[in-house]
């Protein structure tokens, strides 16, 4: 009786397989085997996928059948076609929340191992077009790293080459000669009139709500007014022979206040406290971009020595 049901079923499943593989030349050939795939055919709908070659179906294809061997418990098969997805696409898929948690569980541990060997090779490929002075797809590439970086699933633990790609973006962008900094345009045909045409007057700036860097070229650094250290009291003598090196992160606002500051790199517990507390009280000329004051981060190192000297700026 048992193998009478199992040929039944596999009569079944062969019947609605080769029904859907009917009408695979359909309008919608995706259509058919996602419905193949509700009906739960897991094995025939990996076979109508096979059938599919159009490379404007493939992400969904791919995604599709990892879900299949994802149901199948074939895990290690669905990472490697997740995998594939990734390096296809390396900034996450638009509209995740809407993947089944299974899917999106795979996706963010591939994502997870992957991006920091992607965004590392973006790095180098982009430093090495910076090194053969071909600035402008250095400046291009190194940007690229940046967007990727910033999707981490941890930017933090990649903040070094974060901090590595910003500047060399920055210095590729200074180095680029004036006709690659601007956008190529197409030659406008001179109009048959006599009268003079004035230039259209450019629409104001608007700042965008952001927070820009060092790696934006365009904009005015802020500039200091009062940056005052809090002063080294070592609490012991075996402390007071050694130095320690931290680094401050901080956002200067529109209007020349910090709004924000962090410890990236500690230096010593206490000291490191009273700095976070000094910042509130510093006070700068704002970043200007095209005449408006605008948000910006910047980066301070320094050195706790001895005693006698105040902290110093590497």
């Amino acid at each position: 009786m048992e193998t009478r049901t199992w040929i039944g079923r596999w009569l079944l499943s062969s019947a609605v397989l080769l029904a859907a593989m009917g009408t695979l030349q359909a309008d919608d050939p995706l259509r058919d085997v996602k419905e193949l795939y509700a009906t739960a055919a897991y094995n025939e709908t990996l076979i109508g996928l096979a059938q599919l070659q159009d490379p404007l179906l493939l992400d969904e294809v791919e995604e599709l059948r990892a879900l299949c061997l994802l149901a199948l418990h074939r895990d290690t098969e669905a990472e490697r076609v997740v995998e594939r997805l990734v390096l296809r696409h390396p900034l996450p898929l638009e509209g995740l929340d809407d993947r089944s948690p299974k899917f999106l569980a795979l996706y963010q541990s591939v994502r997870r191992r992957l991006v920091p060997q992607l965004a590392s090779g973006a790095y180098s490929e982009a430093k090495s077009r910076f090194e053969a002075k071909d600035y402008s797809t250095a400046a291009q590439q190194f940007g690229k790293t940046l967007e990727l970086l910033r999707s981490a699933a941890d930017p933090m633990a990649l903040r070094d080459l974060e901090l590595l790609a910003r500047e060399f973006h920055g210095l590729a962008r200074e180095r680029m000669t004036p006709l690659e900094a601007q956008p190529i345009l197409e030659p406008v045909p001179p109009r048959p009139s006599v009268a003079r045409i004035e230039p259209p007057i450019p629409p104001p700036f608007d700042p965008v709500p952001r927070v820009y860097d060092i790696a934006d070229a365009e904009v005015t650094p802020p500039v200091v007014i009062t940056q005052t250290m809090p002063p080294w009291n070592p609490p012991w003598e075996y402390v007071a022979q050694r130095s320690y090196s931290g680094r401050l992160q901080f956002v200067v606002g529109a209007d020349g206040a910090v709004t924000s500051a962090d410890v990236l790199q500690p230096s010593f517990g206490p000291y490191d406290g009273l700095l976070l507390g000094a910042v509130k009280q510093w006070r700068f000329k704002p970043a200007i971009k095209q005449g408006h004051a605008v948000q910006y981060r910047r980066l301070l190192d320094y050195v706790l020595k001895s005693p006698e000297q105040t902290p110093g700026r590497r």
